[in-house]
């Protein structure tokens, strides 16, 4: 198994497509996505998930969902894009090689998961902008 990661919104301004991963159906014990948009997907991202937890309250509701604030939002949207500009990564298998990296996994292709991270969470900023209801939410299933 691994680290299922997802950013979700409730919002009426974005089409609701389903879930993909874990939660797609695949397996009914993953957490449900609630009718929410789903924004993005990570796969064993484990200091992604690291950040979220430094810049949020870590706290789940009782559907699986943390709710992420829009100053949340904007923080660890601001950490991400450090990490990438101040980290250094393997050309070719992406490694954070960092000397001194504060983060502890050694994960295959950390710079594409930082953009990811960085496009899903200026897509919520986006969500947020447009619709001042939408509510932002992380859920992981491992």
């Amino acid at each position: 198994m691994g680290l299922d990661m997802y950013l979700r919104a409730k919002t009426t301004k974005r089409e609701y497509k389903g879930p993909t991963g874990a939660c797609s159906g695949m397996f009914p014990m993953a957490p449900a996505d609630h009718g929410m948009v789903e924004i993005g997907y990570w796969r064993k991202a484990y200091d992604q998930e690291q950040v979220i937890y430094d810049y949020t309250s870590g706290e789940f509701d009782d559907t699986g969902h943390m709710q992420i604030t829009k100053d949340e939002v904007d923080e660890i949207l601001a950490a991400a894009k450090e990490i990438l500009k101040t980290h250094k990564f393997d050309e070719e298998d992406g490694y954070d090689i960092t000397e001194d990296s504060d983060f502890y996994y050694e994960t295959f292709n950390a710079d594409g998961k930082w953009r990811d991270t960085i496009m899903f969470f200026e897509e919520a900023k986006k969500i947020l902008e447009e619709d001042p209801d939408a509510k932002i939410y992380y859920c992981r299933w491992a």
